[in-house]
């Protein structure tokens, strides 16, 4: 039985050679999973959009006038 170390070494060496046949949105979605500040400023915009802290593009653009 492999474990989860072994697992996930041979998957990253599975993605290092299918990394040049990734589109750019498949490649910039991996920038982000392996982005620590990518993730945390992720989650704080989750918490934002959860409890309501947000500005729609409609009064957005409107304050661009």
């Amino acid at each position: 039985m492999q474990s989860l170390f072994d697992k996930t070494v041979k998957a990253l060496r599975e993605l290092q050679r299918n990394i040049p046949k990734l589109t750019e949105g498949e490649k910039a979605t991996l920038e982000i999973m392996f982005d620590e500040k990518m993730q945390e400023a992720l989650k704080e915009s989750a918490e934002d959009i959860k409890h309501g802290r947000i500005i729609s593009w409609e009064d957005i653009k409107k304050d661009l006038k």
